[in-house]
């Protein structure tokens, strides 16, 4: 048959030419129905067996990343994005109330227009759930590099930890949409309070597992190390901030200079 896409002749379900599917045909509300059903089957079969592995073998799924058997797991920087966009939605339907933003200018002296300009970019990056997760994980690549160097971390380079932060990641994102779930149906019960304990809980024991699975050493040394990631994850954290946000102080400092020269 002729391929519609690039007129090659070809045998098969598919072009040898340009890959096009031998079935393509006239765009009908039969071809809208399949697309649709494909597109949000496909994604759901990905999502969820991604998401079932990362519960049950997180550090199986990310060596098995790593080590190209990707085929059957979800891209994790899409299924971070996919995730926080859902976080961000379920934050916005089950806490209503407004969030509290930062105001830098009662903190730092300098000039009104610099301030109100960086709280601005600060507070629309913070709304942004995906640019802030991903935005995070690399403070914490090198708190587990170091942790973590005695019993395998050399053997990942910085993009496999990554990838591995951003399924982490994800995983932690599932796990706060959980919590979210149940502090609204369960706000009510007195005794279930403090849910960010609960939650911080949920966090560390699968992190544990993951490294548990993904580096040697047994259960106790790999608390010991989680501990001390989570430690050092803390510190590089308020570094790295305080690094953007002067970054971004400079960067604006520097676009009104020049914006003034021409004004």
């Amino acid at each position: 048959m002729e391929c519609k896409n690039c007129g090659t002749e070809f045998e098969g379900n598919f072009c040898n030419c340009c890959g096009q599917k031998a079935t393509t045909r006239r765009l009908t509300y039969k071809t809208l129905a399949e697309s649709l059903m494909h597109g949000f089957l496909h994604v759901d079969k990905g999502v969820l067996y991604t998401l079932k592995m990362l519960f049950v073998n997180p550090g199986k799924i990310v060596a098995d990343y790593i080590s190209c058997k990707r085929v059957s797991y979800f891209q994790p920087f899409p299924l971070l994005i996919i995730l926080s966009t859902i976080y961000g939605l379920f934050k916005h339907l089950l806490s209503p109330e407004k969030a509290s933003h930062v105001n830098l200018a009662s903190h730092i002296h300098a000039d009104k227009i610099y301030m109100d300009t960086l709280n601005f970019i600060i507070n629309h990056i913070v709304e942004n759930y995906a640019f802030v997760n991903i935005f995070i994980i690399p403070p914490f690549i090198f708190a587990v590099m170091i942790a973590f160097r005695k019993v395998g971390s050399k053997n990942y380079n910085f993009v496999e930890y990554l990838f591995g932060g951003a399924y982490l990641s994800s995983l932690y994102i599932v796990i706060s949409i959980v919590f979210l779930c149940l502090e609204s149906i369960l706000k009510n019960v007195t005794f279930l309070s403090g849910w960010e304990d609960y939650e911080f809980l949920a966090y560390f024991f699968i992190t544990m597992r993951l490294f548990y699975q993904l580096f040697e050493g047994g259960i106790w040394g790999t608390t010991k190390r989680t501990i001390y990631a989570y430690l050092l994850y803390v510190l590089f954290l308020l570094i790295y901030i305080l690094l953007g946000v002067g970054l971004l102080v400079l960067a604006i400092m520097a676009w009104n200079g020049i914006h003034s020269l021409f004004a």
